[in-house]
């Protein structure tokens, strides 16, 4: 039911495998328990009220398409969640501070070895074509219900635009991959509404300045 990729060495192709989870470990992803989730403490709550809705912000054009978003980086999810915050309080005007929040999600095992998925074991021009498709256009047919790879660069707008006028996705590739950052950054997209129902939240954490 599920699809297996293969994996030859850490490095593919000169591609550098940029993920928290090596690829070439048993059963890759699929057996890791525990996953992160970087927000503001009011979606936090919404999710821990309403359940776990992959498609919520379905207009965002995001690497993987719409979905829920998890990363196996505790340190990755904690930045996730102090941007967005950030960009809350830019972009709304809030009554109260905006306070970022860290959602610790588990998942069994037997739920992702089951999947229909597809994973990116580095950041070459397979995924950057599978994030060129997502960035550019809103699809409502999706044949996965998970996705697993590397995160793009958050300069893609810029990448975007050059894409345009040159069609190279070489350059596109080489733009977007996050080599340059400080860790090895990756993400989960439960697309799917029927896994998102089986995820478990472990606990919601409000975050201070301290806390990393």
């Amino acid at each position: 039911m599920y699809r297996r990729a293969q994996f030859l060495s850490a490095e593919y192709c000169g591609y550098k495998r940029l993920l928290s989870i090596d690829p070439q470990s048993k059963d890759y992803y699929k057996k890791h328990l525990i996953w992160y989730h970087g927000t503001t403490w009011s979606n936090a709550e919404s999710v821990v009220k309403n359940g776990i809705i992959p498609n919520w912000n379905i207009i965002t054009l995001k690497d993987f398409g719409p979905a829920f978003y998890l990363t196996s980086n505790r340190a990755q999810a904690i930045r996730w969640a102090r941007l967005t915050s950030f960009r809350h309080r830019k972009t709304v005007m809030a009554q109260e501070d905006v306070i970022p929040a860290l959602l610790k999600i588990k998942i069994k095992t037997a739920v992702l070895l089951t999947t229909r998925s597809q994973e990116f074991a580095y950041a070459d021009e397979r995924w950057a074509r599978e994030i060129l498709i997502n960035r550019t256009s809103l699809s409502n047919s999706r044949k996965f219900e998970v996705e697993y790879g590397p995160v793009a660069d958050g300069r893609i707008n810029r990448a975007l635009l050059r894409y345009q006028q040159s069609q190279n996705l070489q350059a596109f590739r080489a733009a977007i991959s996050n080599s340059l950052f400080d860790q090895q950054y990756d993400q989960l997209a439960v697309i799917s509404s029927r896994i998102c129902s089986q995820l478990d939240i472990v606990s919601v954490q409000k975050l201070g300045k301290g806390d990393f």
